[in-house]
């Protein structure tokens, strides 16, 4: 806690556990704040071959096997379908929920075949990560918002929830996928143009 030497254990919600990790653990994270972007919907996954058994040359038939079987058999809306370096096929969902329930459910037997969906942004290095919760104490009121946590998040990991509860001030809990815990920075420093702020991450 040396380089946020506040003691975040009164912050702590129920049940919360605090893990310092070793001297491995990276001590200070500095995100530059880019303010105004937009996010963009995105309503694509990748199809990937789980066994790798499907050969290139036989890959344009296995779209056709693929897009049946979510529009038949799934009921399903699939808008358009494209090739993709990362997987069988890129498929364009009729909407949101449409895509996080194919992400969400494990592995689909299509034509005996293991097929798995995937978001297009974990597709080039494909893995198991950990998942874990995260307090940020200190997190400035002025930048509790969606793009400035996505970003804060984005210097270890992949931001998946914050809790935006209006009557707590005092810090922002998250849930995030991150590689390693020693990836996990002790303190992140916050800057925007010429002001920065310090905050501790428990």
């Amino acid at each position: 806690m040396a380089n946020f030497p506040v003691d975040p254990r009164p912050f702590h919600p129920p049940e919360f556990i605090t893990m310092d990790g070793d001297a491995n653990r990276r001590a200070r994270a500095r995100i530059h704040l880019a303010l105004g972007q937009e996010t963009h919907r995105e309503d694509f996954v990748i199809a990937m071959d789980m066994e790798g058994v499907v050969q290139p040359a036989d890959a344009g038939m296995w779209v056709n096997h693929i897009r049946d079987y979510l529009q038949n058999d799934l009921r399903l809306h699939v808008l358009s379908c494209f090739d993709h370096p990362f997987g069988l096929e890129i498929f364009e969902m009729g909407s949101l929920l449409q895509k996080d329930t194919l992400i969400s459910c494990d592995i689909f037997n299509v034509e005996g075949t293991l097929v798995r969906f995937i978001s297009p942004n974990r597709a080039c290095n494909f893995r198991e990560v950990e998942k874990d919760g995260f307090l940020m104490l200190g997190f400035p009121v002025t930048l509790m918002n969606d793009i400035c946590i996505h970003q804060d998040m984005a210097s270890f990991g992949k931001l998946l929830h914050w809790h935006n509860i209006p009557r707590i001030k005092s810090y922002v809990l998250v849930k995030c996928l991150y590689r390693s815990f020693n990836d996990v920075p002790r303190s992140i420093v916050l800057s925007q143009g010429d002001d920065s702020s310090s905050l501790g991450c428990f």
